[in-house]
């Protein structure tokens, strides 16, 4: 490690003097009129521009290499074209009108080009764009192929197509997020303010997030700094009336010359949810988080420094209703601090860049049962990650080769009076290549490999009667992932075959004793060997100016799947539940739809399928497995011929399905219907939105809930409304 730090600091003698002067001008591609006010932004560094009242702009100090410029203004296409500063200095920038666009840049694919021609299909959601909700867990469910295990209102846990916990790899901030994602009733830890999307790829396709990452990976990508030499903020806040939820958040940002900081906070407290008639006792919550970053750049090198702070105080439900309206967390509680820090160092020298982030990140989980003097339980999980990457361009642009490494040390601790899983130190090393090649213009290819290693030791103990073994394990897999996409006019077709692998982690091998989050006595399992994945994903997408569809199919095998499951007996007094495992399938996929009719441009109509089905060897379905369900949402743009101002209405149809295919000792699930509605209105610089969640306040019970098992509902109608003020 002090190698390659010690070579990474030697790059920064780049000579920052070949930097380059550029001036550029925005032009209506329909009217051949200057575009004005028109927002410019460098990819590679994030630094922003807005063009003057004549459609100029003028932008120096980067350095002789090809850089990403994107371009965009409300009501216009946005672009990204990459200029080769080393010979272009003044460039017309051409934009065609649009009703709307069908997708959104995604900046975090490997080739940090459009998903359009990307091989690995991303899906992404705007947090800006997205009403209100009270985790930002719930706010992912409404991806399709996403859902949550959900304890309450507050705890949501992401499954992707099936699969959830340490099969999925989350990152924020640009590094792993590691919080013991080992648990049904831990949440995701991460709080919405200050993120600007969130990006989910589906299965084990990306080599650069790593391998175990059989599930998909959950990418948080955090808000850009401000525009150079300007300065900019807001406040906000909301109500949510289900669990009367007060929520505000603030956030800044200012750039001044490359040096550029973010600072955001957010802060919201909840009563226990409501039912159609009485409240769900005990699910009460509040939250704070507090987010920051400093950037800066120079000639060939961009840094940024980024640091988060989230405390969760989670009442634990013991399936029964009330009608408390209290906001005092009652016993038994969980109380959970998440600290994130990470540094990011990238380097431009030709047209190769070469990327080093190292991060810290500490999760503090506390469950208080009979007294808040002393955790019962107590783990305190520490884990320093690093990885270097390196892209390397040809000359064309036609091929691009990127190969790196990723490293992690996590150290689980015991400071409680009960152990669920044991003192853990945890190595893991990874490196990887990843080749693409555009052999024209309608025909993309790739493929890369990645080896993966990982030691994992564990302490001894001898508790009562119980006795917790030692353990010395070392793991290892290669895995690879190759595919392409073809382009036909509007016809766009993406295949990719991938295979990921992941060890079993402490608490599967490990665990003996009663969970007071989960109210189960958990046994593991020193038996247990690696998962190994195999997952075939294609997709076909159809989009014209009006409409767009997309059919994407999927099927994973997995040998060895580790699952929990209830014996039908008891310990301690609590439902005992053991370590499995067995080979599965899991199948299913996503079709999507939005139309915007060609007479009616203020409308827009989009639906949305999808369904998961997941079984053993010998047939038997898989727990936990969602029910398939249909998303239709009517959606009208108001004052769409105003500039002062912008709104919308809509009102969606959630369809949810029997689940019938359930697991031993796994209860069926009825099928349901929801009814949304909400509208926003934007005006200068204040954003409204109003809407109600289960607008016919139907009482249904999700499948995935960790509540279902005492047959208490999700919530009931909530009516929210919330301003956001810039400055």
């Amino acid at each position: 490690m002090t190698r390659i730090i010690g070579v990474f600091v030697l790059l920064f003698s780049v000579i920052f003097s070949f930097a380059q002067s550029f001036i550029g001008s925005v032009i209506n591609e329909e009217t051949n009129e200057p575009v004005p006010f028109a927002t410019i932004r460098i990819v590679e560094t994030d630094d922003g521009y807005i063009a003057d009242a004549e459609g100029h702009f003028f932008i120096e100090g980067f350095p002789d290499r090809v850089v990403q410029m994107e371009v965009s203004s409300v009501g216009l296409e946005t672009i990204r074209v990459l200029i080769d500063l080393s010979n272009t200095k003044q460039f017309e920038f051409r934009l065609t009108p649009s009703h709307f666009e069908l997708k959104e840049l995604v900046v975090s694919a490997p080739s940090g080009k459009l998903d359009e021609v990307s091989i690995v299909n991303v899906e992404h959601k705007s947090i800006s764009s997205t009403p209100p909700s009270v985790s930002l867990a719930a706010l992912l469910s409404s991806i399709s192929g996403v859902e949550q295990i959900s304890t309450g209102a507050g705890i949501g846990k992401p499954v992707i197509r099936g699969l959830s916990g340490s099969r999925i790899v989350v990152y924020s901030q640009n590094i792993r997020l590691e919080n013991q994602q080992f648990g049904d009733e831990h949440g995701l830890g991460e709080n919405a303010v200050g993120i600007e999307r969130v990006e989910v790829i589906k299965g084990p396709a990306s080599l650069l997030y790593g391998a175990d990452a059989m599930g998909g990976v959950i990418y948080m990508v955090d808000e850009k700094y401000a525009n150079r030499n300007e300065s900019q903020g807001f406040i906000g806040s909301q109500f949510l009336s289900n669990a009367k939820t007060t929520s505000s958040q603030f956030g800044f940002k200012t750039n001044k010359e490359g040096l550029k900081w973010n600072a955001f906070g957010a802060y919201s407290s909840n009563i226990d949810y409501k039912l159609p008639k009485k409240r769900a006792s005990n699910t009460r919550f509040d939250e704070m988080a507090i987010k920051t970053s400093l950037g800066y750049s120079k000639g060939a090198w961009v840094g940024n420094l980024r640091y988060s702070y989230l405390v969760n105080n989670f009442g634990i439900p013991e399936g029964e209703i009330g009608n408390d309206k209290s906001r005092k967390v009652l016993l038994p509680t969980q109380y959970v601090s998440q600290r994130n820090l990470s540094l990011e160092n990238n380097v431009f020298f030709g047209q190769k860049d070469l990327t080093l982030i190292v991060g810290y990140s500490s999760n503090q989980r506390e469950e208080f049962e009979e007294s808040r003097a002393a955790a019962e339980l107590d783990m305190l999980l520490n884990t320093v990650t690093y990885q270097v990457k390196l892209s390397i361009p040809s000359k064309s642009e036609k091929i691009n080769m990127v190969t790196g490494i990723q490293g992690m040390k996590r150290k689980n601790t015991n400071n409680g009076e009960r152990i669920l899983i044991p003192d853990a130190t945890t190595m893991d090393f990874g490196g990887y290549g990843l080749l693409t090649v555009d052999l024209n213009e309608r025909l993309k290819l790739q493929g890369g490999l990645r080896y993966d290693v990982r030691d994992l030791k564990t302490v001894g103990y001898l508790v009562g009667s119980k006795n917790i073994p030692e353990l010395s394990r070392k793991y290892s897999s290669t895995n690879f992932s190759m595919g392409g996409s073809y382009i036909l006019k509007k016809l766009t077709f993406r295949t990719n075959v991938s295979t990921g692998y992941r060890s079993p982690n402490t608490a599967e091998l490990l665990s003996n004793g009663l969970h007071e989050g989960t109210l189960r006595y958990e046994l593991g399992s020193i038996n247990l060997v690696e998962e190994n994945a195999t997952q075939i994903d294609a997709s076909l997408t159809y989009e014209n100016e009006h409409l767009s569809i997309t059919i994407n199919p999927f099927y994973n095998s997995i040998d060895n799947y580790i699952f929990l499951s209830p014996t039908g007996d008891l310990l301690e007094g609590a439902d005992l539940y053991t370590y499995n495992q067995t080979n599965t399938k899991l199948w299913g996929g996503e079709i999507g739809l939005h139309y915007h009719p060609h007479t009616i441009h203020w409308l827009h109509i989009e639906s949305n399928y999808s369904q998961v089905k997941a079984e053993d060897d010998s047939g038997n379905p898989l727990p936990l497995i969602p029910a398939r369900v249909l998303t239709s949402k009517l959606s009208a743009e108001l004052f769409s011929s105003r500039e002062d101002r912008s709104g919308n209405v809509f009102v969606e149809l959630i369809s949810r399905g029997k689940q019938e295919r359930v697991a031993f000792n796994e209860s069926r699930s009825d099928a349901y219907e929801l009814v949304n509605t909400g509208f926003d209105l934007e005006r200068g610089k204040i954003h409204w939105r109003v809407g109600v969640d289960n607008l016919l306040n139907t009482a249904y019970v999700d499948h995935l809930s960790r509540l279902k098992a005492d047959e208490i509902p999700n919530p009931g109608r909530n009516i929210y409304l919330g301003f956001n003020l810039s400055f």
